[in-house]
């Protein structure tokens, strides 16, 4: 099987860890509660640590920091992480070049990842002509899929375009069924009107049924956030077979949630007599940052410490970024398969090599008793994004103050806002009734990536502090 097969073959030379780098920095508040799961690579942790040094929750101002944080989670698919790349060489904030370029391809990828807060930063850029050119169906487009506090600025570019009003979208909502329609019809304007439907979002009624349909739509044509959470409706639904259907394909891009939910469902049918070759699970809790589980649940790594696994962790992810080429499934390792065959098969002659540079065993073996964790190395880890192909290049138009000018008095700048992470939406606690006694289960939010208690869930509204816009002008 593909991803079973891929993940019990990685072991390289590993390489430079996180955790004393960040332990010599955040020290209190949000930035101290963050440390421990960031230390074990967790990508929503790094994440928000990185907007801690951003706004400086419990740790002074430190932009590079945070840049240098969000690569770490964007090493392990955290598309929130790349927009933040993306705006952060944007502005240029803190003393970071202002590069248009770099800010292209990390918003374009967590465009195509169906990050929502990154659309209105690239329709800018189509819109202005930035790197890219000016193209306004660009523009117009992806400002229909930021939603409606940019219905406005769609219709401006409407009108610089010559769009003919009678055939253009009324409303926020016919802006996204515009880009669903044929067999081109675009996975992120499905996945927008499912958020929309499944949690009544912009006063749009709330209607189950359908928000999973659009769902579905989206995750049938491969975004990966669509996919994610399908699959995760699947283990909830204990419809295992199908919800690795699309959690293999997300794992086989680097997207860390997606391995924490694969793991699950691969122990569940395990328990239930599926036979899943040796090593895969707890690879993929290893790769999911869940290191608790995979001591508690295999004993011959128990011992193994938090650098250990994490340089086992980050060995896994170059893997995955080296050999992972836009094609999913078995085809992107060269081996036959799928995931339920219980073939026990070896680890492919081709990467024999690598696994042979590293320290005896992997951490995917059990019954040895000793910790079969790789060492350390000295070079840190580096994340490019994936290729894309931009249009005819046009240098970066930037705002230089005016001659004589009285420097006190700028324009107002926008930041991303703190309290929504850009998103415009926030998690908000909200209790339910409980049944049964399981009440050790918890419950992954798919919004925050939070651990919740049994009775507790998480529900998206409107940050208060940005009106779901996603920034503050400063």
């Amino acid at each position: 099987m593909s991803i079973m097969k891929k993940i019990l073959v990685f072991s390289i030379l590993l390489i430079w860890g996180i955790g004393s780098s960040i332990d010599s920095y955040a020290q209190t508040g949000s930035a101290a509660k963050l440390l421990p799961q960031a230390n074990r690579g967790v990508a929503s942790k790094l994440s928000s640590l990185a907007e801690c040094y951003e706004y400086g929750y419990g740790v002074d101002v430190n932009y590079n920091e945070a840049l240098r944080l969000h690569k770490e989670a964007a090493f392990r698919g955290s598309s929130d992480s790349k927009f933040r790349i993306g705006a952060l060489h944007k502005y240029g904030f803190g003393g970071i070049k202002q590069d248009y370029e770099l800010a292209f391809k990390y918003l374009s990828e967590a465009c195509n990842e169906g990050c929502s807060g990154a659309y209105p930063y690239l329709a800018e850029f189509y819109e202005n002509g930035w790197f890219v050119g000016k193209d306004l169906n660009q523009a117009i487009k992806y400002y229909y899929l930021s939603g409606k506090d940019y219905f406005e600025k769609a219709k401006k570019c409407e009108k610089l375009a010559g769009v003919d009003s009678a055939g253009a979208p009324g409303n926020f909502m016919e802006g996204y069924l515009r880009y669903t329609e044929g067999v081109e019809g675009d996975a992120r304007a499905m996945y927008a009107l499912s958020e929309r439907y499944r949690y009544g979002l912009n006063g749009v009624e709330k209607n189950i049924d359908l928000g999973m349909e659009w769902l579905k739509r989206a995750a049938e044509k491969g975004l990966t956030i669509a996919m994610f959470e399908l699959g995760e409706y699947y283990n909830s639904k204990e419809d295992f077979e199908t919800a690795i259907k699309f959690l293999e394909p997300c794992s086989l891009r680097g997207h860390q949630e997606s391995m924490g939910s694969l793991a699950f469902a691969y122990t569940i049918l395990q328990i239930k007599g599926v036979t899943i070759p040796e090593g895969v699970i707890p690879n993929l809790y290893i790769a999911a940052g869940d290191f608790d589980a995979v001591r508690s649940k295999f004993p011959s790594i128990g011992r193994a410490s938090d650098a250990e696994l994490l340089n086992k962790q980050i060995s896994i992810y170059q893997n995955l970024h080296s050999t992972y080429d836009g094609v999913q499934g078995s085809t992107a390792i060269g081996l036959p398969g799928s995931s339920l065959t219980g073939s026990q098969g070896s680890a492919s002659s081709g990467s024999q090599s690598s696994a042979s540079s590293a320290s005896q065993g992997s951490a995917s073996q059990q019954g040895s008793g000793q910790s079969t964790v790789n060492q350390p190395s000295q070079q840190p880890s580096t994340y490019q994004p994936s290729t894309y192909q931009p249009s005819t290049y046009q240098p970066p138009v930037y705002q230089q103050p005016a001659q004589g000018g009285n420097p006190q008095q700028r324009q107002p700048v926008r930041v991303l806002c703190s309290h929504c992470n850009g998103s415009g939406y926030q998690c908000v606690v909200n209790s339910v009734p409980t049944y049964g006694t399981h009440t050790n289960v918890k419950t992954r939010c798919k919004y925050c990536s939070e651990l919740l208690d049994h009775g507790i869930v998480h529900i998206r509204k409107r940050c208060p502090f940005c009106q779901g816009k996603g920034y503050v002008e400063k």
